[in-house]
Order: structure tokens, then sequence, then C-alpha cells
């Protein structure tokens, strides 16, 4: 009987292990959900302002709009419902890390990508 009792010990551990990562993943999903949202966003802008040059903002959220991104071990799905409202905080959230910038002068209202070679 002693010699089952480490093999009952180490399934329950490794049961254990397992329940807890599974519950860390469906605590932070909503969070991963978004993080791949703006990562896929962020993609498709980059591509569609070097294949089409500088675009508006409402072009952007013509774009994204019902865009949807999904966790490969999860069937939840998010997507955008409000382009308009997620469209500014990517934009902003893009500035900031230097992917794309306003035009100025000409291009003014129209956004661009950061490094341009001409």
């Amino acid at each position: 009987m002693l010699k089952y009792l480490p093999w009952v010990l180490l399934m329950a551990l490794s049961t254990a292990i397992v329940y807890a990562w599974g519950l860390s993943k469906k605590q932070n999903q909503s969070r991963d959900l978004m993080a791949v949202l703006y990562d896929k966003c962020s993609a498709k802008v980059i591509k569609a302002l070097k294949k089409n040059g500088p675009m508006t903002k409402d072009q952007i959220e013509n774009l994204l709009d019902h865009t949807t991104a999904s966790l490969f071990y999860s069937r939840n799905k998010v997507s955008v419902q409000d382009p308009e409202k997620f469209t500014q905080t990517l934009l902003q959230m893009m500035e900031e890390h230097h992917l794309i910038k306003q035009g100025t002068g000409e291009q003014s209202g129209k956004y661009l990508l950061y490094h341009t070679k001409r």
C-alpha cells in the first residue's frame, strides 16, 4: 500500500498545478484578448499605410471596423464594436510607440508611418 502513496501524491500535485495554471489563464484572458486585438489592428494599420500611403482617421476607422481577435486556447473572441473610440486609443498608442505620426502641412489630418522612405 505504501508503494502507491508517492504516485497518488504526484498525481494530486500535477492536478493542482494544471488547475492553478488554468485558473491563472482564465483570470488574464480579457487582458490577453485586448492585447491581441491591439496588436492585430496595429499591424493592419501599418500594412494599410505602407500600401496606401497617408490615411485619415475615418479611413482607419473603416479599416478596423468589426476586426476580431481570439486566443488559440479559447473559444472567446473580442471584436471592435465602437471603431471611433477604439481607433482613437489605438492611434494614440501607436504614436507613443513611434510607429505612426500625424501629418503636417498638406498632409494635416492624416496619419503616416513614422519612418517613411522617400
